[in-house]
């Protein structure tokens, strides 16, 4: 969890510099590893099962009671009745109110977490460390995952029938993120794209990388500007950071429940032999990701150890 220290804008008092780096890993601390245990602000495990088993039993209860329902069920009426109007319902919400704080919640940790780097020095020295992390991080990511696709081939197995039945019944989807996808600006109109006109219009449209950048300057503003209007909105803001968290805690409770349904729609609808050749696709990306987090596990321990024994 992130201190709370006062800003220091001039010399007696300064910030400690390992408070710059806790505060740029706000997201990946909080956003990741706490909100995926469930816990509260002060909480890091539920009460009695721990939330990852919960969503264990959510996914094999939903996945077995789709399976019953796929191979038992000769009037698929009253199965489709249940995935419209209960369990698809119940996903879409938790979904929903998922996405709905993802907004909030990263500008408010973003304006915080460089508001309270304390200088100008501090932000530049972690800044580019971050840049550097992330590029090589993401570099790697890609390199691994298409490895890992064009080794396994995860969709090689798939009927050629049933894919021309899934593709024409996302059709609408499909060409919806298409002609998406095709009106987003190209070349340098890309970079000049990261930067608002509007925020709020970007806010409504899920730019999310255009909401970072903004947070990013709104951050540096609240650094630089030593007054206490700029204390007091630093406040506001760090308030609905810890009540879009608290939230969040809250609603990612729901989980195991929404797991469930969304196993019951698949497994209801598709079946056994397609969901064998979806859990490709999940093996491709736990090797993955696996793989690239043993490495930086591995790489961290090196760092921490004293220079003698390296």
């Amino acid at each position: 969890m992130l201190a709370s220290p006062d800003r220091v804008f001039a010399a007696p008092k300064r910030v400690e510099p390992d408070l710059s780096a806790n505060a740029v890993a706000r997201l990946v601390d909080l956003g990741v590893g706490h909100i995926v245990q469930g816990g509260s602000m002060t909480e890091d495990k539920t009460r009695g099962f721990g939330l990852q088993l919960q969503i264990l039993v959510g996914f094999i209860v939903g996945f077995t009671a789709g399976l019953i329902a796929n191979v038992t069920s000769s009037d698929p009426g009253w199965v489709d009745a249940v995935s419209t109007y209960v369990t698809g319902p119940i996903a879409q919400i938790f979904l929903r109110l998922l996405f709905m704080l993802v907004i909030p919640l990263l500008f408010s940790a973003l304006v915080v977490g460089i508001a309270e780097m304390g200088d100008v020095r501090s932000l530049q020295r972690v800044g580019l460390r971050t840049l550097v992390f992330t590029i090589t991080v993401s570099g790697i990511a890609v390199v691994l995952a298409l490895a890992f696709t064009y080794w396994i081939l995860p969709g090689s197995g798939v009927d050629p029938a049933l894919t021309q039945r899934l593709l024409t019944d996302a059709r609408e989807f499909a060409g919806a993120f298409l002609l998406g996808q095709s009106e987003k600006p190209q070349g340098v109109a890309t970079v000049l794209a990261i930067i608002p006109n509007n925020i709020v219009a970007a806010a409504a449209d899920n730019d999310i990388l255009a909401v970072i950048v903004f947070a990013l300057i709104f951050g540096i503003g609240l650094l630089i500007t030593p007054t206490k209007s700029a204390d007091a909105l630093q406040s506001v803001i760090k308030g609905i950071f810890h009540a879009s968290m608290r939230l969040m805690s809250l609603i990612i409770r729901f989980a195991p429940i929404a797991v469930a349904c969304f196993m019951f729609n698949l497994a209801a609808v598709f079946g056994w032999e397609l969901l064998l050749l979806l859990g490709a696709y999940v093996a491709v990306v736990l090797l993955a990701l696996g793989t690239i987090g043993r490495s930086f596990r591995k790489s961290l321990d090196v760092r921490k150890r004293p220079v003698a024994d390296v």
